[in-house]
């Protein structure tokens, strides 16, 4: 089974590929020697079965069992290779039409069958495919860990046998669960080893082979490697005209899902135009009838954000309005919900109805959070951890029949040698010795074992009360801010009409106290979306020069109702540098406020910035109050107790120091300061070159 990156699985392909497993196991159970008469009805009824494969007659459930069952239950036929082809085609059935309980049943069965009287040993093609199919099976029922457990078992086996088909579909399991993890890097190199594998794979179409290729972009893709990403791309696209008929169905539907992908790639390196292109030919062509709806409905949200993306308003709306419709008619994830809520939020913001915009972000959040914990249990378990532990788990089995085999050696010998008593005698000594060190080993491991699971239930508490704390903080900010700022507007008001002076001193006490309270939500809200990773956002080539005196002069008005000056001394030529403007901005900004906060009237505020050792280096000198020595060391903390009023009685939150300090980390670099009480403070910021 294939399951795609892009959240749906082309049925067609998992077809052609479950009938031609089928084929080959029912070539290899009829080539088993029969020597008796059940044996070769079995041999007659696998060859019936595939004649109704080959001529595309897909029987339903209830056909397929009642013929399954009557034939059976007939000629009670049980020779292994005829109950080996039931119960793999059976479940084989059941998971093509995903009633996954069903197929269990069957594949379940067997491997006992195959596990039991060495039969993996008589059949180990037929063993190889039934752990794969293990494999698939909980993959598609989302038991990801158990499902490598028997990729992996199949892999070592199929490694004996150098296989290519079968490390083909290995590593792409191992692909699979990687991907699902977000560990698209190590998801790379499996699907590359799939894909090499594949070309020695001479049971695998080749037509087959552009579906890895595409995953391989997919993940590259999700890394950021647009450029790489079209170039694979590309590739599935030549490999579809190169082995598949123009007038197959699949081959229009392959075509428009890397014409999809490959839109979304471009409408992020900003070629809108070509983007829109290539969208629309694979939305029009999954549109169809009998095909694939849900990739067109993926491809349509990706058409409305170009349109988006463009400020075409208009076509946005009825791209919108159509996407609705399809949502209510065609299957798809949850996430395209959120998508379209996404994009109606980004609408009626660039509308200018803040209302309706709010709205569709609430429920576009409330989706992104419930995906979000979905998510969260699938990468809880480290897939590289359990690789280390399964090959210690082989190497020990392995290591475990050596001995037993090394044992019965020895027990020939003693029962025809003389000196019998005294090896046995030897061996018991030893080998309680092993069982006590055995005894303590596992008792350790047990221990061990305890540990780590207590260890990783501590891990995901503590990342669940992070997330809560930082919702509850955004959620509660940003829902104060806007009656806060009613307040302000209405006191604004009341305060131009009032005429009573005691009132008048009132009013400007309560808007001072909603001023700073506004002050404060603004710096919750930025420190609980600035404070939950090191992603620095949209990068660009900058002057810093020109980003110093652009936020500066922004703040003059804020240093003359102190009377006081901002000198620059900036360098005549240009400084790189490679940064999110808006955050640098937002740095240089609080650092400047901050130092008009916390100097006195009439003084001077001076900012410079050099290059040095190969790196630019900002320093925001003030002669003001300074940093006693006990506090200097917990300023950039978050929520700090080194908060103190201004020289004007400046409120003082204590938050704006640490988002600094996050925001200059996630651009490598470093940020500190140098005071002395009474005596003025010094910032400095040093930031790589471009």
């Amino acid at each position: 089974m294939r399951i795609r990156g892009r959240y749906h699985t082309i049925y067609y392909r998992i077809l052609a590929v479950a009938m031609i497993c089928y084929t080959l196991l029912a070539v290899s159970c009829t080539n088993k020697p029969t020597n008796s008469s059940e044996e070769k009805m079995c041999g007659q009824f696998i060859n019936y079965m595939e004649s109704e494969a080959k001529a595309g007659r897909m029987m339903g459930e209830r056909t397929f069992k009642i013929k399954m069952d009557s034939f059976y239950s007939n000629y009670h036929a049980r020779a292994n290779n005829c109950l080996i082809y039931r119960y793999s085609h059976t479940g084989g059935f059941y998971y093509t039409v995903k009633i996954y309980d069903s197929s269990l049943i069957f594949i379940d069965s067997l491997l006992t069958l195959l596990e039991q009287n060495d039969n993996s040993k008589i059949y180990p093609s037929e063993y190889i495919d039934a752990l794969g199919r293990k494999g698939d099976l909980l993959y598609a029922m989302n038991h990801f860990i158990q499902a490598y457990t028997y990729f992996f078992k199949a892999g070592q086996i199929a490694d004996q046998q150098s296989d290519s088909c079968v490390r083909h579909g290995i590593n792409y399991g191992l692909a699979m669960i990687s991907y699902k993890q977000k560990k698209y890097r190590a998801a790379t190199d499996y699907f590359k080893l799939s894909y090499k594998y594949g070309t020695y794979c001479n049971n695998l179409g080749r037509a087959s082979l552009q579906g890895v290729l595409d995953d391989i972009a997919l993940c590259y893709e999700r890394m950021g490697y647009a450029d790489s990403a079209v170039i694979y791309y590309d590739s599935a696209l030549s490999v579809i005209n190169k082995y598949i008929s123009n007038t197959n169905p699949l081959y229009s539907m392959a075509c428009a899902v890397v014409y999809g992908n490959k839109g979304g790639v471009l409408l992020s390196q900003g070629k809108t135009d070509s983007s829109i292109a290539l969208l629309k030919k694979g939305f029009a062509i999954n549109m169809q009838p009998h095909f694939d709806h849900p990739d067109a409905l993926l491809t349509h949200i990706k058409l409305a954000k170009a349109y988006l993306a463009k400020n075409d308003l208009p076509l946005v709306l009825s791209t919108l309005t159509d996407i609705r419709k399809e949502l209510d008619t065609i299957s798809h994830p949850l996430t395209a919900e959120g998508d379209w809520r996404q994009l109606m939020y980004q609408y009626y913001d660039k509308l200018g109805k803040p209302d309706l915009a709010y709205q569709y972000y609430r429920e576009y959040a409330t989706l992104r959070d419930s995906i979000w914990e979905d998510d969260k249990t699938q990468l809880q378990t480290d897939v590289s951890r359990e690789l280390k532990e399964s090959e210690q788990s082989y190497q020990v089995g392995l290591l475990r029949k050596e001995n037993q085999v090394n044992n019965l050696y020895l027990e020939v010998t003693i029962s025809l040698s003389l000196l019998a008593l005294a090896i046995m005698i030897l061996i018991y000594v030893n080998y309680n010795k092993s069982k006590k060190n055995v005894s303590e080993i596992t008792l350790l491991n047990e221990k061990v074992e305890e540990q780590k699971k207590q260890l990783e239930q501590t891990t995901a508490e503590l990342r669940t009360s992070n997330l809560d704390k930082d919702r509850i903080l955004h959620v509660v900010a940003h829902d104060l801010r806007n009656p806060i700022s009613i307040i302000v507007m209405l006191g604004n008001i009341i305060l131009e009409e009032e005429t009573n002076e005691a009132n008048k001193e009132s009013l400007a006490m309560i808007l001072q106290a909603s001023q700073n309270s506004l002050e404060l939500i603004s710096e919750l809200l930025e420190f609980s979306s600035d404070s939950k990773s090191g992603e620095t956002g949209k990068k660009e080539i900058a002057d810093l020069n020109e980003l110093i005196r652009s936020t500066s002069g922004l703040l003059q008005f804020k240093a003359k109702d102190k009377h006081q000056t901002i000198d620059l001394s900036l360098p005549e030529e240009p400084i790189s540098v490679n940064v999110n403007k808006e955050k640098i901005n937002r740095v240089l900004g609080n650092l400047i406020t901050n130092a008009v906060k916390f100097s006195p009237e009439q003084s001077t505020i001076h900012i410079s910035a050099i290059k040095k050792n190969g790196k630019a280096l900002i320093e925001v000198r003030d002669s003001g109050i300074g940093i006693p020595g006990s506090l200097l060391p917990v300023i950039f903390d978050t929520f700090t107790t080194a908060k103190r009023s201004g020289t004007a009685g400046e409120p003082s939150f204590g938050l704006g120091l640490s988002i600094c300090k996050q925001i200059i980390e996630a651009h490598k670099g470093r940020i500190w300061a140098e005071s002395k009480e009474e005596n003025g403070t010094s910032f400095y910021i040093e930031l790589p070159l471009a």
